[in-house]
């Protein structure tokens, strides 16, 4: 009864506050307030924090939900190494949720939930009557349209919603970086760098040696990797590290066979995994000569990315990739009071990055149960408010009152906000925050249409005067600017990138085959390539690992998708165009 008591007082709390502010704040999202009279359940799997054990909510967040759209909302936490063995039990059992989430892998579940006719069609909700917030967003009609293609679609119409769309990041640190551990490179006299060739390595080995020893007082590396952990997310790094630093998106769906140019979006004629120039056998080269020099961490070999993730926030690595992991190590920085930051830097290629995120139809994507009789229309109402500005700032930084408030119109977050452990599950359950992450209409690096950040956390004006140590001040005089995003669009022509702009329907029995066996020969076999004692070993090495993929019929995979590719390109073209 305590617990209870506990959560409808804090819940109360957050109302007075949302009364308080309503005066001043700017989101006035509408839609369901008042109009479901009688009170209904919804299921929902996703991806999100803090799962609780029967999945019925108790944060403000989801609590203002439950009033708003008169439900009992039912939220439960699944993992990606979950979820495919979830659905299948739930599909055969005849109990999808309300609503159903589709992973990064989804070709196959999609066309198992259309082959069972449980996804809803859209097309009669799509209009300001049943989703006024979308319509009102210009980007919307790029959504939908991409999710009418026939890689989502089997005629034409839209049967999936998009959520954590929008732009990636400010630029200043994209989810996939080479970020450099700035006060060290400092001290190193700024070595020059080429693109991941030997000047690079030179200069990570320079950086070692500027600070052998990290914060505890262990020895540092030029790199480090996850390798231990299962494959695909195990060799991540080498496979997908450096494609939007490149200049190019490789296509998971495709298990990386092929790329598209960021700036054209049209294929790039190179086979990724067997010209020995693509940028996959960059990165093997990459940290092949970093393990050489013994620069690369030995204990990759057998450490999850848990554990990279804490050797980061101690400064043993000199580079990485994932701008997330750099940025937690920044705020564990900021926090102990250290002068340090791994720092983005613009593209070392010269030519062109994806740094400037525009993910139009969602990172993440969902659809209704067709089965859910009763509830579409409440369903509808929900996933559109989901959808806006106002829930996704929520969403990101939990209900006005807690870790931010509206001040003469402005989201501001308050001081202590940034003394906060964001990972704290008691963190987030009192304020909301971090909740839904995963599960909101804009990605937490997105500006709203007045020009404030969403994240108030790492991209407000406040955050920028609290990250601002000598570290970032160095880093601005070195490029001669007096912003983190100037530095980019000075150093690199084309810095904006569309992505998830193609993708595949599921491939044919022979072929998916031979590409979840090509997944598996790498996933097996990379490391024995990266970890060659010297150059002619590595190019025998090379030779011999490209040669054992022809099993799998590389080449054939990789024409498939790129005629694949070449016949999207009027949708895509056409897409684009719609993008505001």
């Amino acid at each position: 009864m305590k617990k209870i008591t506990r959560y409808v007082a804090l819940f109360l709390t957050a109302l007075v506050f949302l009364s308080a502010a309503a005066g001043c704040k700017k989101e006035t999202a509408q839609a369901g307030d008042g109009k479901f009279k009688e009170r209904i359940r919804l299921d929902i799997i996703q991806y999100v924090n803090s799962p609780e054990p029967d999945g019925r909510r108790t944060d403000p967040a989801s609590k203002m939900l439950e009033e708003k759209f008169n439900i009992d909302l039912y939220l439960t936490g699944t993992t990606e190494q979950d979820y495919v063995a979830q659905f299948a039990a739930m599909l055969a059992a005849g109990d999808l949720p309300d609503v159903i989430y589709l992973p990064a892998d989804y070709t196959r579940l999609l066309a198992s939930l259309m082959a069972s006719d449980s996804l809803l069609n859209l097309e009669p909700y799509i209009n300001e009557e049943y989703m006024p917030n979308l319509m009102a967003d210009p980007n919307s009609a790029a959504m939908f349209e991409a999710y009418r293609g026939p890689s989502f679609s089997p005629d034409g119409k839209a049967y999936l919603w998009g959520f954590d769309r929008g732009d990636k990041s400010d630029g200043s640190m994209p989810s996939i970086t080479n970020a450099l551990l700035w006060n060290a490179y400092a001290k190193a006299g700024y070595p020059e760098l080429d693109d991941m060739g030997d000047k690079f390595i030179d200069a990570l080995d320079k950086m070692v040696k500027a600070e052998p020893t990290s914060v505890s007082g262990q020895k540092t590396y030029g790199m480090g990797g996850w390798f231990g952990q299962a494959a695909p997310w195990g060799e991540w790094v080498i496979k997908f590290g450096s494609t939007w630093p490149d200049g190019n998106e490789a296509i998971e769906s495709a298990f990386f066979v092929i790329s598209v140019d960021t700036d054209t979006i049209k294929p790039i004629p190179v086979k990724n995994l067997t010209d020995p120039n693509s940028y996959f056998w960059k990165m093997m080269r990459f940290f092949n000569k970093a393990h050489q020099r013994g620069l690369l961490d030995p204990d990759s070999w057998t450490q999850t990315s848990d554990m990279y993730q804490e050797k980061l926030k101690d400064g043993r690595y000199m580079f990485n990739e994932p701008g997330w992991m750099a940025g937690a190590a920044n705020a564990d920085f900021r926090m102990k009071g250290i002068d340090k930051a791994y720092l983005s830097i613009p593209a070392v290629n010269g030519r062109a990055e994806a740094r400037f995120l525009n993910f139009y139809r969602g990172e993440r994507m969902s659809g209704i149960n067709a089965k859910s009789k009763g509830k579409h229309e409440r369903i509808v109402a929900l996933l559109d408010y989901l959808s806006t500005w106002e829930f996704s700032r929520i969403t990101v930084n939990g209900m006005p009152g807690f870790n931010w408030d509206w001040v003469d119109g402005k989201p501001v977050p308050k001081d202590e906000y940034f003394d906060a452990d964001l990972a704290d599950n008691a963190w987030r359950l009192r304020t909301g925050a971090q909740i839904y992450n995963l599960f909101c209409g804009y990605d937490s690096g997105s500006t709203d249409p007045d020009g404030f950040p969403l994240n108030l956390y790492q991209y407000s004006d406040k955050a920028y005067e609290r990250k601002m140590n000598g570290t970032f001040r160095d880093f601005l005089a070195h490029y001669g600017k007096e912003r983190l995003v100037d530095v980019y669009k000075a150093e690199t022509p084309v810095t904006t990138g569309i992505i998830g702009m193609l993708s595949f329907a599921e491939l044919p029995d022979d072929m998916n085959n031979d590409l979840n066996a090509l997944n598996a020969y790498v996933g097996k076999n990379y490391a024995e390539v990266v970890t060659a004692r010297n150059d002619a070993e590595f190019a025998r090495l090379r030779d011999r690992f490209i040669a054992g993929m022809y099993v799998f019929n590389p080449d054939a995979l990789y024409d498939y998708f790129y005629q694949q590719c070449m016949d999207q390109q009027p949708i895509a073209q056409k897409i684009r165009g719609l993008i505001k």
